[in-house]
């Protein structure tokens, strides 16, 4: 129940000391929640350090498969792939659904994940909505002049992440 609780406010990661039973650690992974299990003789620092690790970690993890995603993408581009295979193998890459938007947040590709089912229409809708845009992207000027991919968080538990595709 409390790991429910924790999940729920979307806690990054879990720090325990000492032992945890087996019950909890599979909850833990089906909610793919980060345990950090330390011995029960560890100073503050020594937690601190270990947290500060696995922050660090896991925003590495998720730029560098933000990278192999877009190279994949950009090798899918230059062989000439139209939409859909690009946007389908984004949702491959990702196991997300994938909405591939042009410069007035209109979809011209989408593959819907199956557990979006119903809500997926709402998604759509939402999304064509530049005040939901990361600060500066509703820009176009500014939105192509990036080289970045940016993670944004959304409602209902959503993320996603924003990239210019810019076609010469």
């Amino acid at each position: 129940a409390a790991l429910a609780v924790l999940t729920q406010a979307e806690v990054a990661a879990l720090a325990h000391i000492g032992p945890l039973p087996e019950s909890v650690i599979k909850a833990a992974r089906q909610a793919n929640l980060p345990i950090i299990i330390l011995p029960n003789n560890i100073s503050l620092r020594q937690m601190h350090q270990a947290a500060l690790t696995l922050i660090t970690n896991r925003q590495a993890q998720m730029t560098q498969r933000a990278a192999q995603v877009r190279q994949q993408l950009e090798q899918l581009v230059a062989e000439g792939a139209g939409l859909e295979a690009i946007v389908w193998a984004m949702a491959d890459l990702t196991r997300k659904g994938v909405i591939m938007q042009d410069k007035r947040l209109i979809p011209v590709a989408t593959w819907t994940h199956p557990t979006l089912g119903q809500m997926w229409n709402d998604v759509l809708q939402s999304l064509g909505n530049p005040d939901l845009l990361p600060r500066g992207w509703s820009d176009r000027k500014f939105a192509a002049a990036q080289r970045r991919i940016e993670h944004q968080a959304l409602p209902g538990g959503l993320a996603r992440f924003v990239t210019p595709i810019v076609v010469k």
